[in-house]
């Protein structure tokens, strides 16, 4: 049995930055919900973050591409630094994920999403972090949907115990107009941690680009998310 430990302050750290910098296979931004749903076959998609949670904040690049149907692979890369140590912590993370949509009845869709994280503080340990998420979405005409995610993360610092956690997540999307969405997250994890919410707006400003705002907060942490994405 895989012993259960609460992680330290670094490991807390690299939590945060892995919320940063998490692969860009996500729902799309600012949701932190993920759709059961991936690009075209050939498809690309680039998309650049600056997001805030409490005292840790950075930037995050995160390339995506669909080499066949129904698969998209995203590639992410993200630096947070915490202000709330003197000096300020920095901490740089790398991220691959894998989302798999095979399943379609009508407009419901469903598919699993694998996420392997790896985050190095300045000073401090490795921490690896590897997250499996069923997906499920169903959408609306009029532009609407909703989306329910269930998954298991596994964290480990270098040289120390694994932390594993249960996670959920609820979102819906609602057509304000034709080119804006508004957005609405619900999200939690077993453990010590509350409840968390978010609601965002969504733009999209010309084919394949979109502009978008999340403002959230859990655990007593406001969170911003501020993203513009390009698909093509």
């Amino acid at each position: 049995m895989t012993n259960l430990h609460p992680l330290p302050r670094h490991s807390l750290f690299a939590a945060a930055v892995f919320a940063l910098a998490s692969p860009f296979v996500l729902a799309e931004a600012p949701m932190n919900t993920d759709d059961a749903g991936a690009l075209g076959r050939g498809g690309y998609k680039i998309e650049f973050e600056w997001a805030r949670e409490g005292s840790v904040r950075g930037p995050t690049l995160g390339f995506g591409f669909a080499p066949v149907e129904n698969l998209e692979i995203g590639l992410g890369f993200g630096r947070s630094s915490d202000r709330s140590t003197i000096p300020s912590t920095t901490e740089r993370a790398a991220s691959v994920a894998f989302k798999w949509v095979p399943l379609k009845w009508g407009e419901t869709t469903a598919g699993l999403k694998l996420e392997l994280s790896n985050a190095r503080p300045d000073a401090g340990p490795r921490v690896r972090e590897n997250t499996l998420t069923a997906l499920l979405t169903h959408r609306y005409d009029g532009g609407h949907a909703v989306h329910m995610n269930l998954g298991h993360a596994a964290s480990r610092p270098q040289g120390g115990a694994s932390q594993s956690t249960t996670q959920w997540s609820l979102g819906g999307e609602w057509a304000l107009a034709p080119t804006v969405s508004l957005t609405g997250d619900l999200f939690g994890e077993s453990g010590p941690g509350g409840l968390g919410r978010q609601l965002g707006l969504r733009w999209r400003a010309a084919e394949g680009v979109a502009l978008s705002i999340g403002l959230g907060r859990q655990d007593g942490q406001s969170q911003v998310r501020v993203v513009g994405a390009w698909e093509f």
